[in-house]
């Protein structure tokens, strides 16, 4: 398997954990996820050949860059983070 795109609301930690044993993985989008930190990337680390990484409308957890730092293998990148609490903050002050 090379490409896995993955587009509903699953447990990131056990979804990256199952990634991590995918050695012919070149490219993973993810999709509304829960919340992306260190210790995911850390587990995503793992595959050696993974160049393409999109992560889209995701939750960002303490420790992304941390993490991020660590895919060294990474070609290229999409981020597109959630902005819910901030969204929300600036609904309040309207």
């Amino acid at each position: 398997m090379q490409r896995l795109r993955v587009c509903y609301r699953t447990p990131t930690s056990d979804l990256f954990r199952a990634c991590s044993g995918l050695n012919g993985l070149t490219s993973l989008r993810l999709e509304r996820a829960k919340g992306v930190g260190g210790d995911e990337l850390t587990q995503l680390s793992k595959v050696k050949g993974l160049e393409k990484l999109e992560l889209v409308d995701v939750v960002l957890k303490e420790g992304f860059g941390g993490g991020l730092v660590k895919l060294t293998t990474l070609r290229r990148m999409l981020l597109i983070p959630l902005y819910k609490d901030e969204a929300s903050w600036t609904a309040l002050r309207q």
